[in-house]
């Protein structure tokens, strides 16, 4: 990769990444990774600000689990500071604001308006606020929501939870939760939470749906081996509790 050096604004000292010493490491790989202009991988467009990634790979050149990576960079996106996208055959990260903050045509007027230095945004929202100072107004398309498509990888997912119920709605839950985590890390989950539910009741196991919508596949697997058998309770079912800063 190639590209010389990237540009950090000062107000990333109030943005969510500078409370945590593994988060900031986390946010400049993230910056360092970053295509500075488009790209392909695997035959497949990747734009400035954005790079292809498997977990895998990612979390061992970080030296860190995959559960800790997928955290950290649920973490970043809900701050606002990247958006990431799960495909069958790896994923990408892509910086919010890249164009401003790596444009030095942009000037530092536009920098000051955004809170943390990487506040959500697209390039399209960016050149409606640089455009309307020219008196141009720009329309902003609304995004339409997909879910992952692919029948084949959901239905292996569902068939690998251990408690087969409502399978509408657990496969819609399977495919949304693809948008956010790959299909291979996805389904490893799953595989390690029924190997470690073997033997116990159904119905002390969420049903599917609710596993897959609360993100379960992000929790400490030593949870999962506990013999507590509320339904209410986190480490029987799997149910995701509050993480705060590693």
């Amino acid at each position: 990769m190639t590209g010389g050096f990237i540009l950090v604004h000062r107000k990333m000292l109030d943005s969510v990444a500078m409370s945590d010493d593994w988060l900031c490491r986390l946010w400049i790989t993230c910056l360092l990774k970053a295509n500075f202009r488009m790209g392909f991988f695997k035959s497949e467009e990747i734009p400035a600000g954005t790079f292809a990634f498997s977990y895998r790979l990612f979390s061992e050149s970080l030296g860190v689990s995959k559960g800790k990576l997928r955290r950290g960079l649920s973490k970043l996106e809900k701050s606002g500071q990247i958006t990431t996208k799960a495909g069958r055959d790896f994923s990408t990260v892509s910086v919010c604001n890249w164009s401003v903050y790596q444009d030095w045509s942009m000037g530092s007027q536009d920098t000051d308006r955004h809170a943390n230095g990487t506040q959500t945004g697209t390039p399209m929202d960016t050149q409606t606020g640089h455009d309307r100072k020219k008196g141009i107004q720009v329309k902003k398309g609304k995004k339409k929501k997909t879910l992952f498509d692919d029948t084949e990888i959901i239905e292996e997912i569902y068939k690998a939870y251990p408690k087969l119920v409502a399978p509408a709605p657990a496969k819609k839950a399977i495919a949304s939760a693809l948008k956010k985590v790959d299909a291979e890390t996805l389904l490893a989950a799953v595989k390690e939470f029924k190997e470690a539910k073997k033997g116990t009741d159904k119905q002390f196991i969420l049903n599917p749906a609710k596993w897959f919508d609360s993100e379960c596949w992000t929790d400490d697997r030593d949870t999962w081996k506990s013999n507590q058998t509320q339904e209410g309770g986190s480490s029987a079912t799997g149910q995701r509790r509050d993480a705060g800063f590693y």
